[in-house]
């Protein structure tokens, strides 16, 4: 599209021939009559705006607050906005589609996210933009990326997209939840364990107790979660609703487990109730078997009730193993909906 003389629209190049979009954007020129560019920092009130308006439409279980959306956007370690986003903007400025592509820290993968607003879906945008994903991972990563997004359940249109253009299901996840106005039971660790709330200051041996009990899934690749990344996941964290497991046998007092909340009240309109919301859960390996992740949701519970919430909530893998499943049964969880993990690689 060519711009107005008199003012550059979104997109316009800059001044001295700046390069303003990323590569491989050439495909998206003109399409749905916008102009289409590389988000930038000041789009942020847009983007959030778009993205509450696809929210609405889709009624995902979850909203995504502004801060959210500043942070995993455009304010996270690994954000590129110059060439891991495009975004599609009409002649007044408002952003109605827009996709993103970021390099996982194993190295070896990106993953993909975007949206369209409902006045265009149907028209093959989605498609566009996510073969303009499909570049940018290859061109971002290399050969062989493994390309990742994940999908709410009821979203068959983005669903029949990704089956059209090779990904497949590859991991299940369950949303649970458990009504506080039941009775919570009692629960006793065996001494040296000792349950104790979450303190800022043992951040660091969280962080190490995590990457140990869940390797390579805990969320960066190998060696698991690095400071940065550690650091920005606990953004949200709730101190008062979380808690750790300590072992007092020794001196060093080394973590047995772990339990860091978050409250999302963005999300409970959407849910039609208020809720806790357990981020992270984790048991080292050594201290399983002996209730720790037991004490832990029952402490978390406590909290999240005594703080006026309706419901305990959480996401597991669907893939759990029997001991997960009976313990998330016997604290009265049920499933309430889910999400799926679909991937591509790249040859």
């Amino acid at each position: 599209m060519t711009p107005a003389p008199e003012a550059p629209v979104p997109g316009a190049p800059e001044p001295g021939g700046a390069r303003t979009r990323p590569d491989g954007a050439e495909a998206l020129d003109g399409l749905a009559g916008l102009t289409w560019r590389p988000l930038r920092a000041e789009d942020l009130a847009e983007l959030s705006d778009l993205v509450a308006r696809c929210e609405r439409f889709d009624d995902p279980p979850y909203r995504t607050s502004t801060d959210e959306l500043a942070g995993d956007v455009f304010e996270a370690s690994d954000a590129d906005l110059a060439d891991g986003t495009i975004a599609g903007f009409d002649e007044a400025g408002r952003a109605l589609a827009y996709g993103r592509v970021r390099r996982a820290g194993d190295g070896r993968s990106a993953v993909i996210g975007g949206g369209v607003d409902p006045s265009l879906r149907r028209r093959g945008i989605g498609s566009v933009i996510l073969g303009w994903q499909l570049a940018r991972a290859r061109a971002l990563v290399g050969e062989l990326v493994t390309v990742t997004t994940y999908v709410e359940d009821g979203m068959g249109d983005q669903v029949a997209m990704l089956e059209e253009e090779g990904f497949t299901a590859q991991r299940r996840f369950t949303e649970l939840r458990r009504d506080l106005s039941q009775p919570l039971p009692d629960v006793a660790l065996r001494t040296p364990l000792t349950l104790e709330p979450w303190r800022s200051e043992l951040d660091e041996q969280v962080r190490l107790a995590h990457n140990e009990s869940f390797g390579d899934a805990a969320g960066a690749g190998a060696g698991g979660a690095s400071v940065e990344s550690w650091r920005e996941g606990i953004a949200n964290v709730v101190p008062e609703w979380s808690f750790l497991v300590m072992d007092r046998s020794t001196d060093r007092t080394p973590i047995a487990g772990y339990l860091l909340s978050g409250r999302y009240e963005q999300d409970w309109p959407a849910l039609g109730y208020t809720s806790g919301y357990t981020d992270l859960l984790g048991v080292r390996r050594e201290y399983r078997g002996r209730r720790v992740a037991t004490a832990l949701l029952v402490a978390a519970m406590r909290a999240y009730r005594d703080a006026g919430m309706e419901y305990a909530c959480l996401g597991v893998d669907s893939a759990l193993d029997d001991a997960e499943s009976t313990l998330y049964g016997q604290l009265g969880f049920e499933a309430t909906r889910g999400s799926t993990l679909w991937a591509r690689t790249l040859a």
